[in-house]
């Protein structure tokens, strides 16, 4: 009998890693989990773990979520695929990275799971030290995020339905680390057509592409 392709290959592990971002105190965090033992003792990590036979990697960034942060809904998108072979000192591990967007750091009832001692929402200007190649895919994930913010709709990740212009400038503001003239801001994110208006006055997004999970 034929034994299957999982018995008879043998490579490298694969893993996810999310990159959770969230906007508390005027600035974008993102969400780490600081190691419990182990050769990266003390690190701080991205919440991350082994994709299971019979899972797709998005199924993995959601139980790994749900196991080690207790977050269970956001924005959630693949990002890249990190595979330097060195970039775990315990073994050969490729790591398809994913970026998830909350909408309110404050209303998760985070936890910390057996394997970490702690978990914390950290300015994404001002990382610490962090195990593998984490800060490479945090950066990697700013880039794609700001980059997003040009021309879709994913600044409403951080925001309610319903927004007023002034919430959805001081959220560019955050993301792009820069200033923008109210007015100005206005006029060009109008032109987009990505905006529409509500009977309050406030604004919501065009729906398009962008997938949730909860």
């Amino acid at each position: 009998m034929q034994s299957s392709l999982h018995e008879t290959v043998k490579g490298p592990a694969v893993a996810v890693d999310t990159v959770v971002f969230g906007i508390d105190e005027k600035q974008l965090k993102v969400l780490l989990l600081k190691i419990k033992g182990g050769p990266y003792n003390g690190k701080w990590a991205l919440p991350g773990g082994l994709v299971n036979l019979g899972e797709s990697p998005e199924i993995t960034a959601t139980r790994v979520l749900k196991n080690k942060t207790n977050i269970r809904s956001g924005y959630l998108e693949q990002l890249y695929t990190f595979g330097n072979p060195d970039r775990d000192m315990r073994g050969q591990v490729i790591s398809v990275a994913h970026m998830l967007l909350v909408n309110n750091t404050q209303s998760y009832d985070l936890i910390v799971s057996e394997h970490y001692t702690d978990i914390q929402w950290l300015p994404v200007l001002e990382l610490p030290e962090t195990a593998f190649d984490h800060s490479q895919i945090v950066d990697f994930a700013l880039v794609r995020l700001r980059g997003k913010m040009a021309y879709s709709n994913i600044a409403g990740s951080f925001l309610p339905k319903d927004f007023s212009l002034n919430e959805l400038r001081e959220i560019y503001e955050v993301v792009m680390n820069k200033s923008y003239d109210q007015k100005t801001f206005e006029n060009e994110l109008l032109s987009h057509g990505l905006l529409i208006e509500s009977d309050n006055g406030l604004y919501h997004f065009k729906a398009d592409s962008l997938s949730y999970f909860d």
